[in-house]
């Protein structure tokens, strides 16, 4: 992925005259984020993303060469760095500075995700609790651990008041049991008549 977007960057850098060095550092950035199997379209956005950037560079690399060009010669040996010494250093700045960025991004998106997931979690609780007939009170002191099955933790929850005698049963429940109660007597019932007419 990283060597596609190295591709589509240096074609659109071809006549800033920034080293490959450069360009490819900012690849690296760029590729942050993007899959694998990222679409074409999707590598070409990620590309005009960044060419602001490498654009940037080539102003400042032409700025600092054409802002160090003495009027007369100096006193003593120049002790500037190379030009490509400063892109470098303008890269770096650049690449921290893009990096500080995708680190809030991520810590952004991170926290996002936490939120949705608390948010879903909330309803399902909400949702079981409905299903149960637990209310507010009988949850006022709950708390369901995060690595437990809501509806299976509620469901014993709610089976512990029933034994306890602190919640009625659910009516669906006492008519299963009652129909269960009957079909045992029935088959007792019909167990007996055998025994007789045998």
């Amino acid at each position: 992925m990283k060597k596609k977007l190295l591709q589509v960057l240096e074609a659109k850098c071809t006549d800033m005259g920034l080293s490959k060095d450069s360009i490819q550092q900012i690849a690296t950035i760029a590729s942050n984020g993007l899959g694998e199997d990222a679409t074409d379209e999707a590598i070409e956005q990620r590309a005009n993303e960044y060419l602001p950037v490498l654009k940037a560079m080539q102003a400042e690399a032409t700025r600092w060469a054409q802002g160090k060009k003495p009027n007369t010669p100096p006193a003593t040996p120049p002790t500037e760095k190379p030009l490509e010494a400063n892109v470098e250093a303008i890269v770096e700045a650049v690449t921290a500075k893009f990096q500080t960025k995708f680190d809030e991004q991520a810590t952004t998106i991170s926290q996002l995700q936490a939120q949705l997931a608390k948010s879903n979690r909330d309803n399902l609780i909400a949702t079981e609790t409905k299903k149960l007939g637990l209310t507010e009170a009988d949850m006022e002191f709950v708390t369901i651990p995060e690595d437990a099955d809501v509806a299976d933790y509620l469901g014993r929850y709610k089976q512990s008041l029933v034994d306890r005698g602190l919640k009625p049963a659910s009516k669906d429940v006492a008519a299963e049991t009652q129909k269960q109660a009957e079909a045992d007597m029935a088959k007792e019932l019909l167990a007996e008549c055998e025994v007789k007419t045998n």
